[in-house]
């Protein structure tokens, strides 16, 4: 008796019965990739793009969510994949959010620096957006910060932090024609490596600054012990602006208070 199967509405190849995936593209079978289903329910051993196969969740937060995975055409070489979260949006809502989505790939893939994670990939599948680029091993400065004793670390090691920083976004300010405002500095959104080296992450928000944009910078937003850096009688001041930030973040880490959200562009 021949055994049933199911094919794959993605590419068409028959699989066996009851699996969860494509065996030849990685596709859900069972509707597990349902563009309206939440963020992170991509299963270890699914591959994406008949490329990436997922190992694991790392990190779940309002952006969407990030795994580990493995670049099967690269040797497996590890790599991050970033899934654009897309539950709980109107049709406009989701159109921004996949036009940032790919901006922040557009954005990314022009930059080159030590501290700043290199893209490689970017694409949809099953109607979400994904994200592929360098997997760094470590924990945010926030989870470290956590894990210091009584939550604070060593000065020495807080300005070479705060160091590592300032050269990230010298770089990303420096920027020709268009400097690059990160915007959302904070402990959760540096990475932090064994060897105690610094990554930005998440440029889901970051912007190139354009002389249009000018009118529409608005001040720091919940900063309560930091003078305004930003005002709309003066013009924008992005890169004290940054500097605030560093200060902020780095002051955080050894007092345990932040002092900011994030600086925007309205």
């Amino acid at each position: 008796m021949a055994l049933s199967s199911t094919s794959c509405p993605s590419c068409n190849t028959p699989n066996r019965a009851g699996s969860a995936f494509c065996n030849n593209c990685g596709s859900p079978l069972t509707g597990g990739g349902s563009p309206s289903g939440p963020t992170g329910r991509l299963a270890s051993g699914q591959v994406l793009k008949q490329r990436y196969r997922i190992i694991q969740i790392v990190g779940r937060g309002g952006m969407g969510a990030v795994y580990k995975a493995e670049d099967i055409q690269f040797g497996d070489r590890l790599v991050a994949v970033k899934e654009m979260r897309q539950t709980g949006l109107d049709p406009q809502e989701l159109k921004k959010a996949a036009d940032d989505f790919k901006q922040e790939a557009v954005l990314l893939a022009g930059l080159k620096h030590p501290s700043l994670p290199s893209i490689y990939d970017h694409f949809s599948e099953n109607g979400r957006w994904y994200l592929v680029m360098d997997f760094i091993e470590g924990e945010t400065l926030a989870e470290h910060l956590n894990k210091a004793k009584e939550k604070v670390l060593p000065v020495p090691e807080v300005l070479d932090i705060g160091i590592q920083l300032s050269k990230v976004l010298g770089y990303l300010h420096t920027r020709t024609p268009n400097p690059v405002i990160f915007r959302d500095l904070s402990p959760s959104n540096v990475m932090f490596t064994p060897d105690g080296h610094v990554y930005l992450i998440d440029f889901g928000i970051a912007r190139f600054f354009k002389r249009q944009d000018m009118p529409r910078l608005s001040s720091m937003v919940g900063l309560k012990q930091l003078p305004s850096l930003i005002s709309s009688a003066s013009g924008p001041h992005c890169t004290r602006c940054s500097q605030e930030m560093i200060q902020a973040t780095t002051h955080q880490t050894r007092t345990l208070f932040p002092l900011y959200q994030r600086c925007r562009l309205s």
